[in-house]
């Protein structure tokens, strides 16, 4: 919903609400109880659907690179669908206590996902190494959209996300991880990325 992406949800009236969408107030507390449950709703949709990617796309990562691939991809896919994802990782941090859960849940569904990727794609990894390297997977992408979406009048973020900082990042991250040893994973001079 537009109105929640541009501003805060607190701010955003039922009256703004029905204008934009051209219902009246009647049919929308047909709907929804109050602006909250609407956000409340928005808010999980989103969340729903960005979580289902994510299992749906590192499912099918099998090399640590088509795991940072899924990276750029949901990257990708949250800019190009902005409204909502500005709504997911910017305007809804912090509302309420059922917003955070429903943000936390789906933390947690997209880096168990990364997690098991992590780990089909470095199979001599444990278990707890792959969890926490999803988990940090998860943590940068949300963060980066978060800067990203928060700042919607510079792509120069994104663009250094996607171009310089993953490859750079992930370099030397697997230069101190005991099991990302020179015979295990190696890095391309052309893609920045491991093959």
């Amino acid at each position: 919903m537009e109105l929640f992406a541009v501003k805060p949800p607190d701010l955003v009236t039922i009256a703004e609400i029905v204008q934009h969408v051209g219902m009246t107030p009647a049919a929308f507390y047909y709907h929804f109880s109050s602006r909250d449950e609407l956000f409340q709703e928005v808010v999980n949709r989103f969340g729903d659907e960005w979580s289902v990617r994510a299992e749906e796309w590192w499912a099918e990562a099998s090399t640590i690179d088509q795991v940072f691939d899924v990276v750029g991809r949901l990257l990708d896919w949250a800019v190009e669908n902005r409204q909502h994802a500005i709504v997911f990782f910017v305007t809804s941090k912090g509302v309420s206590v059922a917003i955070e859960e429903a943000r936390l849940a789906v933390t947690a569904r997209t880096a168990a996902a990364a997690g098991d990727a992590v780990l089909r794609a470095i199979p001599v990894k444990e278990g707890t190494g792959a969890a926490l390297d999803g988990l940090s997977l998860v943590t940068v992408l949300e963060s980066s959209l978060r800067a990203e979406l928060g700042h919607s009048t510079s792509q120069m973020l994104y663009s250094t996300y996607r171009e310089l900082v993953l490859p750079e990042e992930a370099e030397r991250y697997w230069k101190i991880v005991p099991s990302a040893t020179p015979n295990v994973i190696s890095f391309t001079a052309s893609h920045g990325r491991q093959h």
